[in-house]
């Protein structure tokens, strides 16, 4: 195992940041160990400011080789759900909607039922339909490599013949 297999390895072991989760993939719960980064957010949509509670997770390779769309992770009692797994679930299509300013959305079309869901319009005049926004789309940056250990490496390599020089001539005249 590597320095950097290591150091994944320590921090989702650590309890302070690691926690334990169950992932279904279709067949049988697994448990597994996640990290988990809960950013809310708060943004303006049409005239309204949503709140929304924003969690992202991370999960190791080894654990989860191959994530699918509508995999289910639950974390303590709470089950975070992918867009597919809404659509499935609810039977409604997301629309994408791209904003310059802000997250982008994914909206759902229809009616809100009395516990304020949204479901599939009957309607066939529109009345009563509703656009509800059903998930926020976060960008991800890109951000250059803080830890380069090739480059360290390869540095460490070429002092190496200068330090056992500068030793040596030290100790022998």
């Amino acid at each position: 195992m590597g320095a950097f297999a290591a150091a994944v390895g320590a921090l989702f072991a650590d309890p302070n940041m690691g926690r334990d989760a169950i992932y279904t993939a279709g067949g049988a719960p697994v448990l597994v160990r996640v990290v988990a980064r809960r950013a809310d957010a708060v943004t303006d949509f049409a005239d309204a400011r949503l709140w929304s509670e924003t969690t992202r997770v991370d999960l190791r390779v080894a654990e989860v080789p191959n994530p699918r769309p509508g995999d289910r992770i639950e974390i303590d009692g709470d089950a975070f759900l992918t867009p597919g797994e809404w659509e499935r679930r609810t039977g409604l299509r997301l629309r994408f909607i791209y904003r310059r300013r802000g997250p982008s959305l994914l909206v759902a079309e229809g009616r809100l039922n009395t516990k304020g869901r949204a479901v599939a319009s009957k309607s066939k005049t529109g009345r009563g339909v509703v656009t509800a926004p059903i998930f926020l789309l976060v960008p991800q940056v890109k951000l250059p490599k803080r830890l380069d250990l090739a480059r360290d490496a390869e540095r460490a390599h070429d002092a190496v013949p200068g330090l056992i020089v500068a030793k040596w001539a030290k100790g022998r005249f």
